[in-house]
């Protein structure tokens, strides 16, 4: 693409009005006025403000532009602005190519390689119509689609002084059913151009160190079935298989990044936004897809924007592995397979060789003759009916029935034997046992490397139909690219549940499983965690809003323009959240790929944090980021030390303490109280034995605890509890389940055996390291 050489930034300089444009998400359509003010800067950046009018009311944002290349004397610049512009912490950075500016820098003609966006310019509101077509014929020369040029309104100038007011970073900002959505290039992968990303995702990650994920499903745990601050590696577990079997994921958000090595405060990404939907692809009648859907989550999703019509017509089909090799049991396609050794052939195999020899000779032989020139297309037509053969495509073909698979080696060792213009292709019944084989002629060597690669596409494209967005998730275990994501356990139990196969029964099973898939996964709340005040936010929002103002970390976002969307999912702000929170703890905790900084010091390893998940135990959607002056009351706890209590009344856990101390002496003791749900809580206390002797009264019926019967209350140790997350009884309230366990004859109500670690806070770490020694 030609643009201004040796442009004289002095005198570009100043205020230009936008006389047509090409319309873009990130500029309202039915802005009028639109003018840029451009301001050279001592250290040869150019100061850039943005403004448009709607309605009346102005809106406006400031970047900065600059060189792309200093050494260049081409006009390509860059042009670089923080959003969303109330918390400025993406930068969003873009191609200014100055195409053509006139001799007195009265109009000019500005582009971008990419051909998706287009501006005129004039110093003036209004423009003479024969400059306009002459612009517009230079941005055709360019290769423009300048259909799609629309002018710019100037109806009231506006004032010329640069006003404060209005709505900041109305270009950059829309709000959609009263939520922000920034504009970002994310890649938008519908099953339309799914093919397509895919290949684009591959490339990327061969290029970047680490991957960010994000999802959102049609659902979500609720009440005790969720994470609880008594949960054991093992019961958060069996909670998270539940939601991956209830839930089924609507929107994967796949962030593929990298710490550019020469400036370590860069962080360059790719954002991927994948709709998903399960449906029958194959129409083979299977898999049955039966899932949970909470009317709440849905309208959340709908209330930010998520597109459920681009969703259930356009989005991506999957298979798991498991479900794949039975989808493959019932289709098949016919395939080149390559020839076999074969044992010593018999008497029959020889004569059957022999015949099937003799009749492809014949065959092609009538393919390969030159044909009299004088011969019409009808005598063509019936020497190609008495061959006996059909087409394959445009090229000549005959099938041969076979009936065992030692027949179809002999029919390839006789096509191997007669030419190499021969392509053999086994075709499959529909119990997928070979029914034949197809020989195709081909015309040419190069004609048979393009027959083979159109099998070879085809093939491929079968197989993305088979596993559809599974690639992906393939794609990912293959590039053994460290995983960052955040609420880990809950995301990657769906993962396996879906892409992988059927959950394990238990922890260990599935963290030997998870690992055969995904090398190293990292949750980013573990790793600010190792932070001290950091160890109370409460989501990725609070971690990284509290360390944009308590520490300083420079850390630039570059989003590479790509085929893209500016509709940010809840998913896709997280994946985001995530890169950019990842690369600021990474240069605090002094961590890099490959264990050495740019420096040359040693740093620490990406490896040291994988595998230590923390399931959510508080609301994901708070916003409080006012946690500094909380207390830090992380101690490490028994099973032992936990009563679970049920059959009382009050709603409140100040109320409920205050009754148990007039009910019994232990009550009176050192302990800590946790309403589950609105029927259970929790008591933990300091000492194992003032909890073991509570329920060994209360196993005994013991006279001191009259009054604590007769209020209706009842209790059990932890393993009543463990035994109802093991046998699934999600369907009931807490208090009923354990009612039910606790009231059976081979049920004890104490804590006897089998003691674990939980952490109790307002977070639950899982330390699942100890559960991949496989």
């Amino acid at each position: 693409m030609k643009v201004v050489r040796n442009l004289d930034l002095e005198r570009y300089m100043g205020r230009w009005y936008e006389i047509a444009c090409f319309p873009s998400r990130f500029q309202p359509k039915d802005g009028t006025n639109t003018r840029a003010t451009y301001t050279l800067a001592a250290d040869g950046a150019v100061k850039v403000l943005n403004e448009t009018w709607t309605d009346g009311r102005r809106g406006h944002i400031e970047g900065t532009a600059y060189r792309a290349d200093p050494a260049s004397d081409e006009a390509k610049l860059k042009v670089k602005f923080y959003v969303p512009p109330f918390l400025p912490i993406f930068p969003v950075t873009g191609d200014y190519w100055v195409l053509h500016v006139d001799d007195a820098y009265q109009y000019a003609l500005v582009g971008q390689p990419s051909l998706n966006y287009l501006w005129i310019l004039c110093r003036q509101p209004h423009m003479d119509e024969d400059v306009y077509n002459q612009l517009v014929e230079r941005a055709k020369e360019e290769g423009y689609d300048v259909s799609r040029l629309r002018k710019t309104a100037h109806p009231d100038p506006p004032p010329e002084s640069e006003q404060t007011t209005g709505d900041r970073g109305v270009w950059w900002i829309k709000s959609l059913f009263g939520r922000i959505l920034f504009s970002i290039d994310f890649y938008l992968v519908t099953r339309r151009n799914f093919a397509e990303a895919v290949q684009e995702l591959a490339a990327r990650l061969e290029t970047c160190d680490y991957v960010a994920i994000a999802a959102q499903k049609t659902g979500a745990p609720t009440g005790w079935r969720h994470a609880l601050l008594v949960d054991t590696p093992e019961t958060a577990y069996l909670k998270a298989r539940l939601a991956a079997e209830s839930f089924q994921p609507l929107h994967f958000a796949i962030c593929p990044f990298r710490i550019d090595a020469a400036s370590p405060s860069t962080l360059v990404a790719y954002p991927y936004n994948f709709h998903l939907f399960p449906r029958d692809e194959l129409q083979i009648g299977m898999p049955s897809y039966s899932f949970s859907c909470q009317s709440s989550y849905l309208s959340s999703m709908a209330h930010s924007g998520f597109d459920f019509n681009m969703c259930i017509y356009d989005g991506i089909s999957y298979l798991s592995r498991v479900q794949e090799s039975l989808a493959r049991e019932k289709i098949f396609i016919p395939h080149v397979r390559q020839l076999s050794p074969t044992p010593s052939t018999s008497v029959a195999d020889s004569v059957f060789m022999s015949r099937i020899k003799s009749r492809i000779e014949h065959w092609r032989k009538g393919y390969t003759k030159p044909s009299n020139t004088a011969d019409g297309s009808l005598v063509s037509s019936l020497r190609q009916l008495i061959l006996g053969g059909e087409s394959y495509g445009s090229r000549p073909s005959f099938s041969i029935d076979v009936c065992s698979d030692r027949q179809v080696q002999l029919v390839l060792e006789a096509v191997n034997h007669i030419s190499d213009d021969l392509v053999a292709l086994v075709v499959p019944d529909k119990a997928g046992a070979a029914r034949a084989v197809r020989v195709i002629f081909t015309s040419s060597t190069e004609d048979k490397n393009l027959l083979l690669m159109d099998i070879e596409k085809m093939e491929d494209e079968h197989n993305l139909k088979f596993r559809g967005f599974r690639e992906v998730i393939d794609l990912l275990s293959s590039s053994q690219k460290p995983i960052i994501s955040y609420n880990c356990l809950n995301d990657f139990t769906m993962i396996h549940s879906k892409f992988v196969g059927p959950l394990p029964p238990n922890l260990h099973e599935f963290m030997c499983s998870l690992r055969m898939v995904f090398s190293n996964v990292i949750d980013i709340s573990h790793m600010w965690r190792e932070i001290g005040p950091l160890r109370k936010a409460k989501n990725i929002q609070a971690a990284l809003s509290y360390l944009q103002r308590q520490y300083f970390v420079p850390m630039d976002v570059e989003i590479p323009q790509q085929d893209s969307n500016n509709c940010i999912t809840k998913s896709g702000e997280n994946v985001l959240r995530i890169t950019k929170l990842f690369a600021k703890l990474s240069y605090l905790l002094k961590i890099s790929p490959n264990g050495q900084s740019h420096s040359g010091q040693k740093c620490h390893t990406v490896e040291e944090y994988s595998y230590i998940f923390y399931p959510s135990c508080m609301d994901e959607d708070s916003e409080d980021v006012k946690f500094a002056n909380e207390s830090d009351t992380t101690r490490s706890m028994r099973t032992d030390n936990v009563v679970l209590l049920w059959g009382f009344r009050e709603t409140s856990v100040k109320e409920l303490r205050s009754r148990l101390a007039s009910l019994h002496h232990t009550f009176s003791k050192d302990f800590e109280l946790k309403l589950l749900d609105n029927s259970c809580s929790a008591l933990i206390f300091r000492s194992s034995d003032m909890a073991m002797e509570l329920l060994r009264e209360i196993n005994s019926e013991s006279p001191s605890l009259n009054n604590f019967f007769s209020e209706g209350l009842k209790a059990a140790g932890f393993e009543v509890y463990r035994k109802v997350c093991r046998l699934g009884l999600w369907d009931s309230d807490l208090a009923e389940a354990l009612d039910g366990v606790s009231s059976e004859p081979s049920t004890s109500t104490l804590s006897g055996y089998g003691t674990s670690e939980i952490y109790w806070n307002t977070s639950l770490m899982l330390d699942l390291k100890e559960y991949l020694e496989c």
